[in-house]
């Protein structure tokens, strides 16, 4: 309530995505502006080469590790369902530990599904290009978002993106059978990883 009334009293107030628009005209009486965060222009040739050959394929995920909006252990979850089938593959994931009980969490579901050689966690990453134009997926299990820029330049970047249908924004900017897939549940996450694990063209 306390920042509705404050956003009523400016001119103009800004939100990140086009939907948003009506939205925001329910809850401020202002002016209601999309304008949403830049996106770099990644070169080509700082672009993932999703055609090279490998000894070892990468699920990225980039966001603070927490459990409410950005959600890894759904990733780590249906990965582990199929991990058995393709043991040339990662999954990397990328932030800073805004809950520590949730990191923890997810170590030992990683310990107790003998995961240690397949799930990494690597730390905050100093250049968020460098770690996308190693990956060959993008893996994104956000309850919602305002608008994801860690989705944007892997996307930008050229990785196919997994999301869900009912986070917002991350459903306006993954087009379904497009540039990505959504999702519905663990189980429809878990087969798309499957589906793109399998086809390097498809990917």
């Amino acid at each position: 309530m306390y920042q509705r009334k404050e956003a009523s009293e400016v001119d103009v107030y800004q939100v990140l995505m086009p939907s948003y628009v009506e939205k925001a005209h329910n809850l401020v009486s202002c002016d209601v502006r999309y304008i949403p965060n830049v996106v770099p222009d990644i070169p080509q040739d700082s672009c993932a080469d999703l055609q090279a050959d490998k000894i070892m394929h990468t699920i990225l995920h980039i966001g603070r590790v927490e459990p409410n909006r950005k959600r890894q252990l759904i990733l780590i979850e249906a990965f582990s369902k199929i991990a058995h089938e393709f043991p040339d593959w990662q999954v990397h994931y990328y932030g800073p530990v805004t809950d520590a009980a949730y990191k923890r969490k997810i170590d030992e579901f990683v310990h107790n599904n003998q995961l240690e050689d397949q799930v990494l966690y690597k730390g905050v990453a100093d250049n968020c290009i460098d770690v996308l134009k190693t990956g060959d997926i993008f893996a994104f299990p956000s309850s919602a978002e305002g608008f994801p820029l860690a989705l944007t330049e892997a996307m930008g970047g050229g990785l196919p993106a997994i999301g869900f249908y009912d986070a917002a924004s991350v459903n306006e900017l993954i087009h379904d059978n497009k540039n990505g897939y959504l999702c519905s549940d663990l189980a429809e996450f878990t087969e798309k990883l499957r589906t793109l694990r399998k086809d390097k063209e498809k990917r």
